[in-house]
């Protein structure tokens, strides 16, 4: 389905972000909001940045369950191959409107990093952090569609 920045945006400011610590708690992540358990597993991995994201459903669109788990497994290997960590993460609809996405945060991985493993995957958006833990929106394809 094809959405405006803004209701791509909006549905990105709506969503529920959850991160599974290394003690197996969940810790929800907040846009421009500090999360403390991050900060805390981020500064204990001396890990300056912080990335929320997924390959799953690229542009949005839903696809089947094989291809989604197929490329997260490839995101993760491209993490892995950087030489970084990650943590197992979830993207939820509070509304129920679309299916919850296994997602992923990579510890350390730069800005343009980040940007770029959107992009390849197809994300409209990733989530971004420096040492603070607060997720900001970064805008991928979206934001350069010519339509």
């Amino acid at each position: 389905m094809d959405r405006s920045l803004a209701a791509c945006a909006d549905a990105y400011a709506r969503a529920h972000y959850f991160v599974t610590l290394p003690d197996g708690a969940d810790a929800r992540l907040r846009l421009g909001r500090t999360c403390g358990p991050l900060a805390a597993v981020m500064a204990a991995r001396a890990a300056t940045t912080a990335c929320f994201l997924t390959a799953w459903n690229p542009e949005s669109r839903p696809r089947g369950l094989a291809e989604n788990q197929a490329d997260q497994a490839r995101l993760k290997g491209r993490i892995e191959a950087l030489g970084l960590t990650w943590l197992a993460a979830e993207g939820r609809d509070p509304d129920g409107g679309w299916d919850s996405e296994p997602s992923l945060v990579a510890l350390g991985l730069t800005f343009d990093q980040a940007c770029a493993l959107g992009d390849e995957f197809g994300q409209n958006a990733v989530l971004f952090a420096g040492a603070d833990a607060t997720m900001r929106l970064v805008f991928c394809l979206l934001g350069r569609s010519e339509t």
